[in-house]
């Protein structure tokens, strides 16, 4: 529902990416087993691109990074 959904805020532990996203108050996170994601110790959770934003001059900081066979395309 809607009105369940709040702001979650976060970014990069630089710092320099920001974002929020409105999502439900209570959020189900995947730990990714990915060489990338398991390095780094990432959980995440998927939402709707419309409902993510990135906030200030984040944008100019992010990168993207593939391997492999290169279909994989991550955003940091």
């Amino acid at each position: 529902m809607e009105s369940d959904m709040v702001m979650h805020y976060g970014g990069c532990h630089c710092r320099r990416v920001r974002w929020r996203v409105q999502a439900p108050s209570s959020v189900v996170a995947l730990n990714c087993n990915c060489s990338i994601c398991s390095m780094r110790a990432s959980i995440q959770f998927i939402v709707p691109s419309e409902k993510f934003e990135l906030l200030g001059d984040s944008k100019e900081f992010l990168t993207t990074y593939t391997f492999g066979t290169h279909t994989a395309k991550h955003t940091f």
